[in-house]
């Protein structure tokens, strides 16, 4: 009788491998996504004709994306009670979506070229045709990766108490996995297997992970788990209640609030620039456009990654203030620029991998 299990205990103890599989696909995801974005980037380098055009439509695809994703999927995350098969869903659209996009980028080329010949298109209209065809087309996956964050934190979040340690813990693990496929993609994958392998491998891993996740999900629900008490206790957090803000909470003021919220669009966007910048003075040095890319992303992210995960370990100790926010951008805006001397004497490069692209004659 003594050596009976204890079914409750097994119960538990199903449940918490499942939980570590779940962050183990999120890990992965992080990483098929920027391997998709360091192919994206080779395949429209080769299209465009320049690899800052390139890289500049990938990155602006791929943060509108995750931008919109979030936003849009953010509430019908919250309003899911299978939040989890939602993730696999979208894990499974990313990976099917991501196998045709070498299609769709030829018969964007088609389109694009067609309409420079028949109406005589200027260098300018040519490119933002080029921009606005191929940012449609990486908007879908990209959005669909933007709404796997909100997702899994409705899946993990059990309270309010814990939810910037919990999400900062997700993003800093999706972001470790991001540092690893850049790394793979550009210095092993597609230099020892090429473009179409890798991105059927990296399409293959994607519906991997979304059938897993729907599997998780059902066997969760067989064990009775998916909104009781018990599953809060298996994650550490306390049973869902309604948290109210302490009497030593404070609410800033509204301008705080919406000044703050503009510097985070400024933010975003001045990132961006220093990954488009410091991506063309690794050319110049390291002579490869995807080596440099890949470096800059490898650095890039492992910075994005420290940061969440160091923040999730202090979230609950710090008072997170406007005055706290702007002090951040303070940090980076000084350390951008300890940075800049490093590439003013980089040699100028006129090299036909950074020339303008030409429009196709007529």
């Amino acid at each position: 009788m003594g050596s009976e299990a204890n079914p409750v205990l097994e119960v538990e103890k199903e449940t918490r491998q499942i939980f570590a599989a779940v962050t183990v696909c999120f890990l992965c995801s992080g990483a098929t996504g920027l391997i998709y974005q360091v192919l994206w980037t080779r395949i429209l380098g080769l299209a465009f004709g320049h690899t800052v055009f390139a890289i500049t439509t990938v990155l602006a695809a791929f943060m509108a994306g995750l931008g919109l994703g979030s936003y849009l999927f953010g509430g019908v995350a919250d309003r899911s009670a299978r939040p989890l098969r939602l993730y696999g869903f979208f894990e499974i659209g990313i990976g099917v979506y991501a196998l045709i996009t070498p299609f769709l980028f030829s018969r964007a080329e088609d389109i694009y070229i067609t309409l420079h010949r028949a109406f005589g298109l200027s260098f300018f209209t040519f490119s933002l045709m080029q921009f606005l065809l191929i940012f449609l087309i990486l908007l879908i996956p990209t959005t669909l990766m933007g709404a796997t964050l909100p997702v899994l934190s409705k899946f993990f979040v059990r309270s309010l108490e814990v939810l910037g340690g919990q999400v900062g813990r997700l993003y800093a693990l999706n972001t470790f996995g991001a540092v690893l496929g850049t790394y793979a993609a550009g210095f092993h994958l597609i230099p020892t297997l090429g473009v179409q392998t890798t991105l059927l491998l990296a399409a293959i891993a994607n519906i991997g992970i979304g059938v897993l996740a729907v599997v998780f999900d059902r066997h969760l629900r067989q064990l009775g788990n998916e909104t009781s008490d018990r599953k809060a206790e298996v994650v550490g957090a306390p049973a869902p209640e309604p948290i109210l803000p302490g009497p030593a909470a404070e609410k800033p003021p509204a301008v705080a609030v919406w000044l703050t919220v503009v510097g985070l669009g400024i933010s975003g966007a001045a990132s961006m620039m220093y990954e488009v910048a410091w991506t063309r003075a690794l050319a110049l040095v390291i002579g490869s456009s995807t080596c440099a890319f890949t470096t800059m992303l490898v650095t890039f992210l492992t910075g994005l990654a420290l940061g969440s995960y160091l923040y999730s370990r202090v979230a609950g100790r710090l008072r997170i203030t406007p005055v706290f926010f702007g002090g951040l951008q303070l940090g980076i805006g000084l350390s951008a620029l300890l940075v800049a001397p490093f590439s003013t004497g980089f040699p100028s490069c006129s090299c036909g991998s950074s020339r303008s692209p030409s429009p196709p004659d007529s």
